[in-house]
């Protein structure tokens, strides 16, 4: 496993344009695993998603808590993968414009690592 990047998989999770959370979750999961078998480690957020779902639907968390999040672990990562439809998701969106702020290398795919 390499240890010179962390990869940030950015890319929509709500249900949008014909895609449903769980296809939206399971896409992120096969881009996840693609990047192991690579070994290049990564974060995926959409891995959280059934965990912190129930909390979020019941008010107990925010949608901007969980940015909050996603933008601490982001300023950690060397890189930001932008997956198919990233522009479909308002908060892929902002972690692309943070990752340029914060002068990570915005790729596509796991051959640009």
């Amino acid at each position: 496993m390499r240890q010179d990047v962390l990869v940030y998989i950015a890319g929509p999770v709500n249900a949008t344009l014909g895609h449903t959370v769980k296809e939206n979750v399971q896409d992120a999961i096969d881009v996840h695993l693609e990047g192991l078998r690579r070994g290049i480690p990564s974060f995926c957020p959409h891995l959280v998603t059934p965990f912190v779902l129930p909390d979020y639907e019941a008010g107990r968390i925010t949608y901007e808590d969980l940015l909050a999040y996603d933008f601490a672990v982001l300023s950690r990562c060397t890189h930001i993968l932008l997956m198919p439809r990233w522009t479909e998701s308002p908060g892929a969106v902002r972690e692309e414009t943070f990752a340029k702020r914060h002068e990570l290398k915005v790729i596509h795919n796991w051959s640009e690592v």
